[in-house]
């Protein structure tokens, strides 16, 4: 099949050219003198991955170049053929270079082509064993293998492993679809959680205001009746205590003052129309005062239930929005997508296989047989 092989700038060899006869050649030397370089070349040309360690010291590129018969290869002349390429007189020479900077190019028949159309031409037909690749005889593939290719059932053999390749990527297909549903079932719990949590809450936009005014007139009640009640004495004074001027007696003497000189005066009358209303004005406010007062009273209960109240829309606030109308609204699509996750259970896994056992069970037994 090879005819002569050309290497330049390969590992330590310069420029070195070997023809080869028909039959059986056979390469000899002690160690060192270069028949791994040989066997290194025409892996090149089998299209294997070149790397710029390989080019000779000193040089910038390494090539190797081989003649090939290919009268009594029809197989490979219809492969040349069908990629365009042409052996001329069927003969087809073969070039691979190596360049320092990295990068790898393949001439076939004299035209470019890519490393991989040299080891889609070669498979098989340039065969490259180590001397330790008897090792794999000890594999039990390699001698299933020989065995199947002595009773002649490679076809059958072929039709085996593709059958089993199906079976491996329906069983990978069955494993991805049951972490798929077990992903939705979380997401399903977490949304029914999250959807459940907002509903119990019972949440109203409004209340959050009054509960935070209630709970601020509860928390401050003492202060809030102690200054209520000095406001109330400067305005009617206290009732229970010793005569003392406040604002409605002031108000009152006042008016007592204005009435005794009205006469005198027509402009006064507006005035102490005034001062009258301004009376009755206090007068009312002291009643609103004093029913204010009365009705302040601590309620430590009242107050803890709504702490916890409070505390519980400031955590459902913190995980689902700064709002009322955001949690809300974070509950509406929460629910939209539970809804949806619901109906989107696939009818594979619910579908029973074999004996009532599920598909992936059968499947994942047949692999194993």
């Amino acid at each position: 099949m090879i005819e002569t092989l050309r290497i330049e700038n390969l590992a330590i060899v310069e420029s070195e050219e070997i023809e080869f006869g028909p039959g059986l050649n056979v390469l000899t030397g002690e160690t060192g003198a270069g028949k791994s370089i040989v066997l290194g070349a025409l892996s090149l040309l089998a299209g294997s991955r070149a790397s710029p360690q390989v080019i000779r010291e000193g040089c910038d590129e390494a090539v190797v170049e081989a003649v090939f018969r290919t009268d009594h290869l029809p197989d490979l002349e219809s492969s040349l053929e069908a990629l365009g390429l042409v052996a001329d007189e069927h003969e087809l020479v073969v070039q691979r270079s190596v360049q320092r900077g990295g990068r790898s190019r393949a001439r076939v028949a004299g035209q470019l082509t890519p490393a991989a159309v040299l080891a889609e031409l070669f498979s098989g037909r340039i065969e490259i064993s180590s001397q330790h690749d008897s090792q794999s005889l000890l594999k039990a593939g390699f001698q299933s293998r020989l065995l199947d290719t002595a009773a002649k059932l490679l076809p059958l053999r072929s039709a085996v492993s593709e059958g089993y390749a199906k079976l491996r990527a329906l069983d990978d297909e069955l494993a991805e679809l049951r972490a798929a549903e077990m992903e939705r079932e979380r997401r399903r719990d977490f949304l029914s959680f999250q959807v459940g949590e907002i509903d119990d809450a019972r949440l109203d936009a409004a209340e959050i205001e009054a509960l935070r005014a209630e709970r601020s007139r509860l928390a401050h009640a003492e202060r809030l009746g102690e200054e209520t009640s000095a406001a109330l004495t400067l305005l009617a004074g206290d009732l229970g205590g010793p005569e003392a001027s406040n604002t409605a007696d002031l108000v009152s003497e006042a008016i007592r003052r204005l009435e005794g000189i009205e006469a005198l005066d027509p402009q006064l009358a507006p005035l102490l129309a005034g001062l009258r209303a301004t009376r009755e004005e206090l007068r009312d406010t002291a009643t609103e005062l004093e029913r204010y007062a009365a009705g302040i009273e601590a309620d430590p209960a009242r107050l803890a239930a709504l702490d916890e109240r409070l505390a519980q829309i400031e955590a459902l606030q913190r995980k689902y929005g700064g709002s009322i109308e955001e949690i809300l609204r974070f509950r509406s699509d929460a629910a939209a997508e539970l809804e949806r996750l619901v109906g989107s259970l696939p009818a594979t896994l619910k579908t029973k296989g074999v004996g009532g056992r599920a598909p992936g069970v059968v499947v994942s037994e047949i692999i194993e047989r």
